[in-house]
């Protein structure tokens, strides 16, 4: 297995269920605002950071991932 390098970029974790619920996140990645606006030019540390978070997100409200209609 190949390491991944340094200076490649962090995949986004947006779903395309683009919608801030009541507890101020996205429903579908688990990204507040500010992290959604930072994300295009947020370095690799930086995006990590924001993908654990949003992900730590989700998992403490899981019904909170909605689908749409």
């Amino acid at each position: 297995m190949q390491a991944t390098p340094v200076s490649a970029d962090v995949e986004s974790p947006c779903t395309r269920i683009c919608r801030i619920g009541a507890q101020g996140h996205c429903v579908g990645c688990g990204r507040d605002l500010d992290e959604i606006v930072a994300w295009p030019r947020a370095g690799r540390a930086l995006k990590l950071a924001i993908r654990e978070r949003a992900a730590a997100r989700l998992r403490e409200h899981p019904d909170h991932q909605e689908h749409e209609p």
